[in-house]
């Protein structure tokens, strides 16, 4: 039986409810188009893993081959980088030699004990080592007598990989409240407890390593001991464990990542290097402040601290107010992201804000800045949503994107002289913002903030309903005037020749945009839940309707796509409840996937040409071309009642069209109803 597919059979192909492509006889699997996929077991019934059925599923862990099939493919699980467990079945007659190429994580093909003869002889040499039998995957009799069918050891059982009470129902969950680590083990790996129900873990003297993020699921935990073997703690390993009040740290460790810790734990050391002040864990010898588990409400950083290590103080409930002193260099990604600080006072050497450092900080409403700062990097007080009060550094260089984004009450703010750089409107939705500007190169005009070297719009802060743009501006930036709420009305200038990603996105009260025929490209998402929006004339200048470009744009009754258009990209029209009728120009050749998705109102489509390619997304990476089945252009489009096309074309346009819509289908001349 063939393994290779073609456009026609995964259009006419059935999709399983986990997003699978199957042949209609369901004896070959065509194609994975989920590519959020994580585990699957292939159905009793297929034969056939067809050529690159499952390329390019990058979260795919587990996969579990039925015993009817015998053939896998070409590439069949390529590109695959998750992937570590596939179990194969005794009626496997072929596989591909390059069937899991590239897949770096592959560690285990689970065959029966009886058939692992034969599968090794059939199996190309070099998947040969990661053959073993269900017996040493589950069980490890050097280090304990008994079999657990839910956790995975390294076959040396030197590593804990994988604590999977995600397969058990709730009930058995309970069972496994507490564990026992065998002894001999030296490492937990990255990710490897996800058990919400686990209250109680032990851990032999000989773990020398527990990685990133390891129990960080294990919202139950509240007993755990670190054994004086330890040497390395990596980043976020207990993060998720709410319920560990007490903690020492043993003179064993060398090594502390990004903040492994939760808040409101009394946190030991017992180390020289790794030190508690305050609640406050520092790494004497970088002099970086690791993580806070304190309670206090007025912090002072110590004296002894250069660096505010990356997510310190994230989502700390207790604190108010921060003093960062003239010892402090650097402040990392999210230090404060989260938490309940109302004030911060920064006084001395601190160069950059970084990124998401006071990211959803609703309480914040005064931070003062020292000179020194020439960077707000991005997202650094998005969401800050009362903060009232902040300077701007007379010596600041570069604002980046969204670094105020969502400041609501911030009403006040001058961008000084010496701003080099202001990237991806930093004052999205700061809607009650009074802009002002010392620069000659970024000027103020009417509310706008306009870049005059690239001649670009910015964002915009007024409060009208009308808005007008200057000659001067180019190209309207960004999600620059996205979450302008009172915005009725937009005039553009035939000086702009591009509208860029996201510009009016959430304008809510958005009627009418003047577009000219200068217009050449209008990028993803321009008018993005534009709910009021009701028409618009879009220029014969364009060639491509970009991906959800107008998605959520609830009122829009009508639209007229230009002959220019040549293609209709991904969920152009998603969600349109409003539109009724639409028609497709004969200079249109591609129409992806989802793109009237959800237009609840939809009645009719016209398609006055040939259509190359309906529903079909295609991927190129490097020299490796392919082309994957999309999701349906119509679905969840109840009220759709006529597909016309033109009669010579009909057979066409058939066979792009899912076998569903062809009693739908009428000639485009007479309007009579195709039947057949």
């Amino acid at each position: 039986m063939k393994t290779k597919t073609t456009k026609h059979e995964l259009l006419n192909g059935v999709k399983d409810e986990f997003g699978v492509v199957f042949s209609t006889d369901g004896k070959r699997l065509l194609k994975c188009v989920n590519n959020l996929i994580e585990d699957y077991s292939i159905k009793n019934g297929t034969e056939v893993i067809c050529d690159r059925a499952f390329e390019n599923c990058t979260l795919l862990k587990e996969v579990y081959i039925s015993d009817s099939v015998t053939t896998i493919g070409q590439k069949a699980f390529a590109l695959c980088p998750m992937l570590y467990r596939v179990v194969l079945p005794d009626s496997l007659q072929e596989i591909s030699k390059s069937a899991f190429d590239y897949d770096n994580n592959l560690s285990y093909l689970i065959v029966a004990e009886d058939n692992m003869p034969k599968i090794k002889q059939l199996i190309p040499k070099k998947y040969r080592d990661y053959l073993c039998t269900f017996q040493a995957m589950f069980s490890n009799e050097a280090s304990t007598p008994q079999k657990e069918p839910y956790i995975e050891y390294s076959p040396d059982g030197k590593c804990l990989i994988n604590y999977f009470t995600s397969f058990m129902d709730d009930e058995e969950k309970k069972k496994y409240k507490s564990y026992i680590v065998w002894q001999g083990v030296e490492v937990i790996d990255k990710n490897a407890f996800s058990a919400e129900y686990l209250a109680t873990v032990t851990l032999p003297d000989t773990i020398k390593e527990i990685r990133e993020a390891a129990f960080q699921r294990c919202y139950s935990l509240a007993n755990i001991n670190l054994p004086k073997s330890l040497k390395i703690l990596g980043d976020y390993c207990f993060s998720g464990c709410k319920n560990i009040r007490q903690l020492t740290i043993p003179a064993s460790v060398e090594e502390i990542g990004h903040n492994p810790f939760c808040n409101r734990l009394n946190l030991k050391s017992l180390s020289r290097r790794f030190v508690v002040d305050d609640g406050m864990l520092i790494d004497s010898k970088n002099h970086t402040l690791i993580a806070y588990t304190g309670t206090a409400e007025n912090i002072i950083i110590p004296i002894s601290v250069n660096i505010i290590g990356e997510n310190a103080f994230n989502s700390c409930k207790t604190i108010k107010h921060v003093t960062i002193g003239d010892k402090v260099k650097k402040i990392c990604f999210g230090a404060f992201r989260s938490s309940t600080v109302e004030s911060v006072n920064i006084i001395g050497t601190v160069e950059e804000i970084a990124s998401c450092t006071f990211w959803q900080c609703s309480a914040l409403k005064k931070v003062i800045l020292p000179q020194s700062v020439t960077k707000i990097a991005d997202k650094a007080f998005a969401e800050c949503t009362s903060l009232e009060e902040i300077n701007l550094p007379s010596n600041i260089k570069i604002i980046d994107y969204v670094a105020f984004g969502g400041c609501t009450a911030l009403k006040h703010l001058t961008i000084p002289n010496s701003v080099e750089t202001i990237r991806l409107n930093p004052f999205f939705g700061c809607v009650n913002l009074k802009l002002c500007s010392q620069s000659k190169k970024f000027v103020i005009e009417d509310g706008l903030l306009i870049d005059c070297v690239e001649h670009q719009l910015i964002a915009c802060t007024s409060q009208d309903r009308f808005i007008s743009i200057p000659q001067s501006v180019e190209t309207i930036g960004d999600i620059s005037l996205a979450r302008c709420k009172n915005i009725q009305q937009v005039s553009i200038p035939n000086s702009v020749s591009v509208i860029k990603q996201c510009a009016f996105q959430d304008c809510e009260a958005l009627e009418r945009v003047e577009i000219p025929n200068s217009i050449k490209t209008i990028e993803r998402g321009a008018f993005d839940s534009c709910k009021s929006l009701m028409n618009i004339h879009l220029p014969n200048t364009i060639t491509i309707i970009s991906d959800m470009m107008f998605v959520g744009c609830s009122s829009l009754q009508k639209i007229v796509i230009p002959e220019s258009v040549i293609s209709i990209q991904y969920g152009a029209f998603k969600q349109c409840e409003s539109l009724e009728k639409i028609t497709i120009p004969s200079s249109v050749k591609s129409i992806s996937s989802s793109v009237f998705a959800k237009c609840h109102s939809l009645q009719e489509v016209t398609f006055s040409g040939s259509i190359e390619n309906i529903g079909i997304e295609h991927i190129n990476e490097g020299d490796l071309a392919q082309s994957t089945f999309g999701n349906d252009i119509f679905s969840e489009c109840p009220s759709l009642q006529k597909i016309i096309v033109p009669k010579r074309l009909l057979a066409q346009i058939k066979q792009l069209l899912p076998r569903k819509y062809w009693n739908m289908l009428y000639y485009q001349y007479g309007r009579r109803r195709y039947e057949g």
